[in-house]
């Protein structure tokens, strides 16, 4: 997921919960996206590039 956003300073705090550099919401929904992608065996990570914000999010699938 790719998008032009301004981007965070502190991306140690990224996922945690009640982290919020806006000024509304809660600071829950990247720890929840994170927390519900780990009960089903994927990860979400967060980077920087130029001027663009990446959540790259990988499913591990498990052959049967």
């Amino acid at each position: 997921i790719k998008d032009n956003g301004k981007g965070v300073k502190e991306i140690e705090k990224l996922f945690t919960p009640f982290f919020t550099t806006k000024y509304f919401g809660t600071g829950l929904g990247l720890y929840i996206a994170k927390k519900n992608l780990e009960l089903h065996n994927a990860t979400i990570n967060y980077k920087r590039e130029d001027s663009f914000s990446i959540f790259e999010i990988m499913l591990l699938i498990k052959p049967e």
